[in-house]
């Protein structure tokens, strides 16, 4: 029965997008497939963060050393560290321009539209951020304040695998879908996926070379989380994946 729903939806959805193609002229694409949207909790604290280290190690040795590894030291990650994954994994180029001007990421996006929104949820304390719920901010490289620690009790209890509970922080990766289906319509669901898979990858390539422990998780509570980060109201944004981070336990 699923699969045969899977498969309908699959059909239908590249019947539409051939059925009505998309100008190859750009000059013919109404603004909204050209604006990049950003989320900002403009009323929240913002904690700025630290300086990102460069990688130096070949990509070779980053593919050799990533694999999801699921045991984890119960001591915080450095700050450093924390803002270099989440720059080279989900942040801005700086000074690289894509169709659209100065939005550019380190990973690809169909239309450029960038779908995906992350936020963090950390359950111990590294220097100046304090465990909690946390947006992390595209635009300014800044993590934006959601909830405190009493709260991420709640999240742990959404995320199910027994070894997650010992992790630093969660990475949840979410898709806001008007951005990426008022251009692709049913067909902007998978390539939704597809932009999710490739973020996901820049997390475990980035993870490893910074020698930390990183592995993606499907068995978690999405509706539970999306209550959490007050996206149930509008239905327009979906948790589509959840990384658990920490520092590797040998």
């Amino acid at each position: 029965m699923f699969k045969w729903l899977a498969q309908f939806f699959h059909d239908d959805a590249e019947k539409e997008f051939f059925d009505n193609p998309i100008s190859e002229n750009v000059n013919d694409w109404p603004a909204a497939w050209k604006r990049i949207s950003y989320k900002e909790y403009v009323r929240m604290p913002t904690i700025p963060l630290e300086s990102v280290s460069l990688l130096t190690n070949p990509l070779e040795e980053a593919l050799h050393k990533r694999h999801s590894r699921r045991r984890f030291q119960k001591e915080p990650v450095d700050a450093q560290k924390l803002s270099t994954l989440l720059y080279y994994s989900a942040g801005l180029k700086d000074s690289k321009k894509n169709l659209w001007g100065d939005s550019s990421r380190f990973y690809p996006s169909p239309g450029a539209l960038y779908a995906l929104e992350v936020y963090i949820a950390i359950f111990s304390e590294t220097r100046n951020i304090a465990p909690g719920l946390y947006h992390y901010n595209v635009k300014n490289h800044a993590l934006e304040f959601l909830a405190g620690k009493e709260e991420m009790r709640r999240v742990q209890n959404f995320i199910y695998p027994s070894w997650a509970q010992n992790a630093y922080a969660a990475i949840i990766m979410t898709a806001v879908w008007t951005r990426i289906l008022q251009k692709y319509h049913n067909k902007g669901y998978s390539m939704a996926l597809m932009e999710a898979g490739h973020l996901s990858q820049n997390i475990q390539l980035v993870a490893a070379t910074l020698d930390l422990a990183a592995c993606p998780i499907a068995a978690f509570n999405s509706k539970g989380i999306e209550k959490m980060l007050d996206l149930t109201t509008r239905n327009d944004e979906s948790v589509l994946l959840v990384t658990m981070l920490g520092n590797p336990k040998q």
